[in-house]
């Protein structure tokens, strides 16, 4: 499932219903979405989306991916 700008802004919100006092915080993020900016792409320089994850199965085995800009 791809993420949207828009499922973003939504998972903004929501955090905000819940901790209002943290608005000041992500001031920058609501302003680049206020403008439109597409914050799931990584040619959005101003600022872009990003997650990260550390997959183990039972055996202790890690899953690691490739990144192809960094080369690592």
């Amino acid at each position: 499932m791809a993420i949207t700008s828009e499922h973003i802004r939504a998972t903004v919100d929501a955090y905000l219903d819940a901790h209002p006092e943290e608005k000041d915080a992500l001031s920058v993020v609501l302003g680049l979405l206020d403008d439109g900016a597409d914050l799931s792409s990584r040619k959005e320089f101003r600022g872009h989306a990003t997650a990260g994850a550390v997959l183990l199965n039972q055996g202790g085995e890690v899953l690691h991916i490739h990144h192809l800009a960094l080369d690592k």
